[in-house]
């Protein structure tokens, strides 16, 4: 729905969807919409991420680690529901957009994020949320609208990454520990 939302202000953008997509989605058949739900080479993951200017992660389940480390490695800000951990990761107006997610769906509960696959949640989650989707438009919009933000927190999000998380950054943390055990012996 967002996408859909999007199209009607920019007509020049895709989305692509690299997960298992129920067929409802599918059946639909929206204009600039490609779906990959099988597993990709190197290559062209590499050349996906390469191709990508935004990540929208709309998700309630889950923890996306791998597709934030990925997707700040390449530079890619990301747009994610503010939910289970994302504000770990996406720091909100600097490598990306933390959006509300809708009151309808029940993740302030001791159950979440384990209730995510039930068929409550999934239905509530299947109707959609207005006010969510407006949110996710405008941000999306927002960075489509600004290049220079998009780059800005494109920068930001390799920083990000080659700072905190890149391999070069654990074995000089390791290091360190280890430099810090043997002065202190």
């Amino acid at each position: 729905e967002t996408f859909i939302k999007l199209r009607e202000r920019f007509d020049n953008i895709e989305l692509k969807i690299r997960c298992k997509v129920p067929d409802f989605i599918k059946e639909k058949k929206i204009e600039g919409l490609t779906i990959i739900e099988n597993n990709l080479p190197w290559n062209e993951l590499e050349e996906l991420y390469r191709d990508t200017d935004i990540l929208l992660m709309p998700a309630y389940g889950g923890y996306f680690i791998m597709a934030y480390l990925e997707s700040f490695s390449y530079g890619i800000p990301i747009i994610a529901l503010d939910t289970y951990g994302v504000n770990e990761f996406v720091i909100n107006g600097e490598t990306g957009f933390h959006v509300n997610p809708s009151l309808k769906a029940p993740i302030f509960s001791e159950e979440y994020p384990a209730n995510t696959r039930t068929i409550n949640f999934i239905e509530i989650i299947k109707e959609g949320d207005p006010e969510v989707i407006d949110n996710l438009v405008n941000k999306c919009s927002n960075l489509i609208n600004n290049r220079r933000l998009l780059l800005k927190m494109s920068n930001n999000c390799k920083d990000e990454f080659k700072n905190k998380y890149s391999f070069e950054d654990k074995i000089n943390n390791l290091k360190n520990i280890f430099d810090d055990a043997l002065e202190n012996d």
